[in-house]
This record gives structure tokens, C-alpha cells and sequence, in this order.
């Protein structure tokens, strides 16, 4: 957020926030519902400590909700106070946190978006058409929303919008191997799959071939 506009934009949404309802997903007056699982949940309140150790400010919520529910629920959360070298900044969170980052112009914040592993869409909010457009084609995510003074959200975007992905190198092919092979037992894979999750001298009749020589297969 700018440094002009943040105090009174976090005036603005932290009521708004603090209205919202947590609870049932099928209820239609609820806005956020329950994590997935348990470990969804410890992993969401650990990066909410994890922001306060790094010093940043808890301007809204931080807390498990309705756990007499035996759901797991995490209020809307707020941090504000956040410099773009947090982890809470350049980690993926998958909860009802938002972190905010103070900039002071638009070569600030340039340059807060543009440092990140990840490649993702993003979006500007902005009354200033010419300062849009400017900042649009300078963001280097997949999508860099405008130029226009009214922002559409990421609701509207084209289907065939490329979303999602990192701009880190892809993984080698040994390491997609591995990843791919992180089963607990060999029953669960397939022939073609067992083959490739052998070792890579096991595999070179295999290469060869271009079939798998399985324990099925002679």
C-alpha cells in the first residue's frame, strides 16, 4: 500500500474484515470457511507466529476460531508492518492472512512485486490511469491487471489467462522422478511407473527399448 494511502485503507477493510462471518461453508452469510485439515490449520497459525517474531504488527485477528466446533477455523488476519524480506511477505500462507507492504512510489513498488520466486497473476489498484498502465507493463508476473482506473479483479479475467507457476528454474527430470516415486509401496504404481522409479542402470533396457521391463514383462 502507499505510504499516503495506508493508514486510512486499513481503517477502511480492518472493520470490514472483522464483519466477516467464519464458519459453516454452506451457510451463505459465512465468508470464510474451515481449513482443510489439521495440519492445513498448524502450518496457517505458525506463519502467523512466525510474523510476529519477525516484528511485524497483528492489526486485525491472529487467532483459532470456533475450535468448540472441532473445526478448524482461523479469524481474517491482518499484519501490518510487513517488509518484503518476512517469510509471512514471500511465502505462500494458504490462509486468511494479508500482509501489508508500505511503499513510497511506484519504483518501490515495482520493485517489491518483481522480488519474488514466484510468477503468478497480479492486480493494481490505482485511480491514476497513466501511472497504471506504466507500472503494467514494467510487473513481470503472468498478468499485470489494467490499464483501466477501475481495477476488475482476478474474477474476471480470461479463461485462457496463463495463472499460476513460479519463475524459479523447472526441476530437472531426476528430480521430478523423485518426487513422482515418494509413494509407500511399489503396489500403488503402475508397471510404467515402477520401472522409472528403479535406479538409473535399471532402467537402461527400458531407454532402450522405449517399454518397461517390469516383473510383469519378461
Amino acid at each position: 500500500m502507499h505510504e499516503k494511502v495506508k493508514d486510512r485503507l486499513l481503517e477502511k477493510i480492518t472493520p470490514t474484515f472483522e464483519s466477516w462471518r467464519v464458519g459453516d461453508p454452506l451457510d451463505e452469510a459465512t465468508k470464510i470457511g474451515a481449513l482443510i485439515e489439521e495440519r492445513h490449520l498448524d502450518k496457517v497459525l505458525s506463519y502467523i507466529e512466525i510474523g510476529k517474531k519477525e516484528g511485524a504488527k497483528v492489526a486485525l485477528g491472529g487467532n483459532r476460531v470456533l475450535k468448540e466446533t472441532g473445526g478448524y477455523f482461523v479469524e481474517p488476519t491482518v499484519f501490518d508492518g510487513v517488509s518484503n524480506g518476512m517469510r509471512i511477505a514471500r511465502e505462500e500462507i494458504f490462509g486468511p492472512v494479508l500482509s501489508v507492504i508500505e511503499f513510497r512510489d511506484a519504483e518501490e513498488a515495482v520493485t517489491i512485486a518483481n522480488d519474488t520466486s514466484y510468477g503468478l497473476a497480479s492486480s493494481i489498484y490505482t485511480n491514476d490511469l497513466n501511472l497504471l498502465q506504466g507500472v503494467g507493463l514494467r510487473r513481470q508476473g503472468q498478468v499485470a491487471d489494467g490499464p483501466r482506473p477501475v481495477h476488475r479483479g482476478q474474477d474476471d479475467l480470461d479463461p485462457a489467462s496463463l495463472i499460476g507457476g513460479s519463475r524459479a528454474p523447472p526441476p530437472t527430470a531426476e528430480a521430478v522422478r523423485a518426487r513422482s516415486c515418494r509413494f509407500p509401496s511399489s503396489r500403488r504404481l503402475s508397471p510404467l511407473r515402477r520401472a522409472t522409479c528403479r535406479p538409473a542402470e535399471s532402467r537402461s533396457e527400458m531407454d532402450r527399448t522405449g517399454r518397461a521391463h517390469t516383473d510383469e514383462t519378461p
